[in-house]
């Protein structure tokens, strides 16, 4: 049930949908709303800061503009933190393995994804705002200052009993060898949280990409990096890679070379990999990416 005081807060027309929350965080709640065969998805936050969702819902709009599937922006009151989406039907493509072979879902995906490459950015990392003509605008002028902890939270995970100090000094020693190739002149739109969750698929179709809350500005290869790092220890996890890389590369026209981009996803797993255990307050979610980590080790 959503809270009732929400209601006075969104469009008419949406206070007589029903409410069934899915989802509650430290600071956010979100909740499917069902009236007749409608369904909408609205996001809450009790943050004391105003525009809790105002960069997301930017981002939809830019995302409907490129014809990239995914929610489209309904409704958003920034002053109270409520952003309403509208509702993807189907389910994770992580629920349908009969579709992990299927070659047009993932070159669908590949286009959606090469496609944020069309939105526009200024600077690099945390987006601070949107600016006119659906410019978004980051919080740092240098790629590299985005990493500038990175190889110190490297040698602290050493002490998390996660992986170990012969571990921790290999991740420390590839990073450090490899550091320099990390050299970004323009950032792109990056998902943030790019996984088999959140591809989404109806009837062995695909249907979009879905929750994009963590976007920031940066090299599109995060993108990927995460996806594989996910799917690292997974039966399947290279080929599914594979099968998206491949029309990935084809789409995204990114001239670097194939062994200078193959460098800078290891770098970019490391990463992903060091911040969930670093940031994740959930030890079994944290010893996963551990394990992610270890195998990753083994492949460097």
């Amino acid at each position: 049930m959503i809270n009732m005081n929400l209601k006075k807060y969104i469009p008419g027309v949406f206070t007589q949908y029903d409410f069934q929350r899915i989802y509650s965080g430290i600071e956010s709640e979100v909740y499917v709303g069902f009236q007749d065969n409608k369904k909408i998805i609205l996001k809450y936050s009790q943050a004391k800061t105003a525009g809790y969702y105002e960069i997301e819902g930017n981002i939809y709009k830019e995302l409907e503009k490129q014809g990239i599937k995914s929610p489209k922006f309904i409704f958003g009151n920034n002053d109270r933190n409520i952003l309403i989406i509208s509702f993807i039907e189907g389910r994770e493509l992580n629920d349908n393995n009969d579709l992990f072979e299927d070659d047009f879902i993932w070159k669908e995906t590949a286009k959606d994804l090469a496609s944020l490459k069309n939105i526009k950015c200024v600077g690099f990392g945390k987006i601070k705002e949107a600016l006119p003509g659906g410019v978004f605008k980051g919080s740092l002028n240098d790629w590299k200052d985005f990493f500038k902890k990175t190889s110190e939270f490297i040698d602290s995970v050493k002490n998390t009993n996660i992986i170990t100090p012969k571990e921790a000094g290999l991740l420390y020693d590839y990073w450090n060898e490899n550091e320099k190739k990390i050299n970004l002149k323009k950032g792109f739109v990056v998902h943030g949280d790019f996984c088999m969750d959140h591809i989404w698929t109806i009837d062995k179709e695909y249907a979009g990409l879905i929750d994009f809350g963590d976007a920031f500005i940066g090299d599109s290869l995060l993108d990927l990096a995460y996806f594989k790092l996910k799917e690292i220890n997974k039966d399947y996890g290279k080929k599914v890679f594979n099968n998206l890389y491949t029309p990935y590369s084809y789409l995204s026209h990114d001239d670097r070379s194939e062994a200078d981009k193959k460098i800078l996803i290891n770098l970019y797993m490391i990463y992903w990999g060091i911040d969930r255990i670093i940031n994740i307050s959930e030890e079994n979610i944290r010893r996963k990416f551990g394990e992610k980590i270890k195998t990753l080790i083994n492949e460097l």
